[in-house]
């Protein structure tokens, strides 16, 4: 008998696993436990639109007003936008959350989050009501 016949003997230097490319399947299986996403993480629906609208007003006047001349995408792309449009405000607390949110750059958010950050409390605080559902 050799002493790398098998790792089923006392011999504690033998590991197959050491072996082969990847882990070896030993039967238990681990179960990790994920809270489901809910709609209480994202800003209600009938808000959203109201709130793009106002975005896309505000983007459109500062490219307008911008003596850089710097393109909308710049100061707050489609895709930037459409995030902030989905979250809760409750998660944005500040301007600098607001640029980690969207994971912008420093001269980003000196530029820009403060801005961004007063549209969103005064939408907070004027937004539309809730939309009665027709019974």
């Amino acid at each position: 008998m050799t002493p790398f016949c098998c790792d089923r003997h006392n011999d504690n230097s033998f590991k197959l696993e050491s072996l082969l490319p990847g882990y070896l399947y030993t039967g238990a299986i681990t179960i990790i436990q994920v809270e489901p996403r809910t709609q209480a993480s994202y800003r209600p629906t009938w808000e959203r639109h109201a709130l793009d609208l106002a975005l896309i007003s505000w983007v459109k006047e500062q490219v307008a007003h911008d003596r850089l001349c710097r393109p909308a995408h710049f100061i707050l792309s489609k895709a930037r936008r459409e995030v902030l449009v989905k979250t809760k405000f409750e998660k944005i607390v500040s301007p600098s959350a607001i640029a980690q949110i969207l994971q912008e750059t420093a001269e980003w958010e000196r530029a820009w989050a403060g801005k961004i950050y007063n549209l969103l409390r005064e939408f907070q605080n004027n937004r539309p009501p809730k939309p009665v559902k027709k019974t």
